[in-house]
């Protein structure tokens, strides 16, 4: 008997249906909101975060919205960035402001949180910054991260939306701050049962075999391989440029599959878009 192939999620024909709902969205507010400015900070030449900008840009005029992009050298002192931020986020003509991830390695840790938490909570439509991200630990989100609404919006097309997730064994690969973890945190709200993996996680199949859903956001090209995933299984593949499923082997096996690209990317940038437009209509 021929093997079945998975259904394969078609992200760019979701995000097309979002873009239409936004644009609606958008002519809702009144022209004043309409008007604000989304802010995209880029520090250094990084060619996948360029190109994620550049995607930003295209998402967001094609729905009406002024999207600005405020770049700096790599070797800009983070203070100055720090301070420029600060300045954006007292503009009232700017409505949402970000950060593309990743920053200079040389940075450390301290001054990138000082740099994102410098950004108003409320213009945060990343939610990285530490009053957001504690807000969504805490289930009272005040944006939900981009790309953990992207794979809610997958779930449900893989038909688990929300309330059928309850026991539901999932296992979600990678920890950041911008995925996984807030990704398990959700899931967890949800009823699911979720196994939280990364590089550490000795015998990763162990987990990866027993889920009903398997999450991979680890950045490690064909991690994921046919043996280490049950029949049937639930596939989705947030990594970005090159995906962490081995595609055509669990595509064999799976009942649904994301590919890459095409699957929760560009849902990712519709949704960053779908905060900013929760920002404005939340403006006092």
């Amino acid at each position: 008997m021929a093997k079945t192939m998975a259904k394969v999620f078609d992200g760019r024909r979701r995000q097309d249906e979002l873009l239409e709902k936004w644009r609606r969205e958008i002519m809702l507010l009144n022209p004043a909101r309409r008007r604000k400015k989304l802010v995209s900070v880029l520090v250094g030449d990084d060619p996948a975060s360029q190109l994620y900008v550049r995607m930003k840009r295209k998402f967001a005029y094609q729905i009406g919205i002024d999207f600005r992009v405020e770049q700096f050298a790599a070797a800009a002192n983070p203070e100055k960035v720090i301070a420029a931020l600060k300045r954006w986020g007292s503009d009232g003509e700017i409505g949402g402001l970000m950060v593309q991830l990743p920053l200079p390695d040389r940075w450390g840790e301290d001054i990138q949180r000082r740099l994102l938490d410098s950004i108003p909570p409320q213009k945060d439509i990343d939610c990285l910054t530490a009053t957001n991200l504690g807000l969504l630990m805490a289930g009272r989100p005040r944006f939900l991260p981009a790309t953990v609404a992207a794979v809610v919006d997958v779930l449900a097309a893989a038909g688990l939306p929300a309330l059928k997730l309850v026991g539901k064994a999932v296992c979600v690969v990678g920890k950041s701050l911008i995925v996984g973890m807030p990704l398990a945190n959700w899931l967890m709200r949800q009823g699911a049962t979720v196994a939280s993996c990364d590089r550490r996680t000795a015998k990763l199949a162990e987990w990866t075999l027993k889920a009903e859903v398997v999450i991979s956001a680890a950045g490690r090209p064909g991690l994921i391989k046919p043996v280490m995933v049950a029949g049937g299984v639930v596939a989705i593949d947030v990594a970005s440029p090159r995906g962490d499923f081995d595609f055509k082997g669990v595509a064999a096996k799976a009942g649904f599959i994301t590919p890459v690209p095409g699957g929760v990317g560009p849902l990712t940038v519709a949704y960053l878009m779908g905060n900013f437009i929760k920002a404005l209509q939340q403006e006092n």
